[in-house]
């Protein structure tokens, strides 16, 4: 899944991150502000790895979340990569994650288990 994934919001919490990123691409729209709207998946902090390495053999945790996560280094490392850009004027929404998720089971099995309807994984809904 990447940012063009279409976005079907399933609680308030998803609706409101939707809005704000449509606000940002208002506010380029209006004044040509750039715009960076990061989605940031389940922060980590380096003491918080050993309680979440626990939980891989359960998969149920964090499903909804398609078990992604972020080391809070790699995402102020983002924000500044953001800030420091020559981003010629636009709004743009970036997914900030690790290039592996928290889970020893490989990607398709989860989907496999958890979201057995999919077939398309561009059709998925969390």
């Amino acid at each position: 899944m990447d940012e063009q994934h279409p976005l079907l919001p399933q609680e308030c919490y998803g609706l409101s991150k939707m809005v704000n990123e449509l606000t940002g691409d208002m506010f380029f729209r209006r004044s040509g502000m750039r715009v960076f709207s990061m989605r940031f998946s389940h922060i980590l902090t380096p003491g918080q790895y050993a309680k979440e390495i626990s939980l891989f053999t359960d998969t149920s945790h964090r499903h909804r979340i398609l078990w992604s996560y972020i080391d809070v280094r790699d995402a102020a490392t983002a924000c500044r990569l953001a800030i420091e850009s020559s981003n010629g004027g636009r709004s743009m929404q970036l997914d900030i994650t690790a290039n592996d998720m928290l889970s020893n089971v490989r990607s398709e099995e989860l989907t496999r288990e958890y979201y057995p309807e999919v077939s398309d994984i561009s059709r998925m809904k969390l």
